[in-house]
């Protein structure tokens, strides 16, 4: 640790030119924050890989409209997140972009939000809803 003495103080504000770059930096990797996105599986049975290649290791299957969670995507190979947290490989052509949720509790549904109003439904548990 530096004496007091030897501490040098800066006088003023940042210079000019080194101000509009951390301005820049600050905008662009602020606008640069992902949206997370979400898409089903389309096909009746979905293989999901451990790597992008029909060679790598299968890990398992998700059937049809089963939410996801898209983590990267390649030329033909999507990396996603299912409900669990786990981490796997499918082929883009095994996705669908209509948007679906997986019940993880037990779940009454209702005409409102009101809790007094009329129920629609009882929905169970990892049943997958539009």
């Amino acid at each position: 640790m530096q004496a007091p003495s030897q501490i040098k103080v800066l006088n003023g504000m940042l210079k000019p030119s080194l101000a509009k770059f951390f301005l820049v930096f600050s905008l662009v990797f602020s606008c640069s924050a992902f949206a997370i996105e979400f898409r089903s599986i389309s096909s009746v049975k979905a293989v999901l890989y451990d790597a992008p290649s029909q060679e790598a290791t299968k890990l398992y299957i998700l059937h049809n409209a089963y939410p996801v969670e898209i983590v990267v995507t390649l030329a033909e190979w999507t990396k996603i997140r299912d409900q669990l947290g786990a981490l796997s490989w499918v082929e883009n052509k095994a996705l669908s972009s209509k948007r679906t949720v997986l019940v993880i509790a037990k779940t009454e549904l209702k005409s409102a939000e009101d809790p007094a109003s009329v129920m629609l439904a009882t929905v169970e548990k990892d049943v997958v809803l539009e």
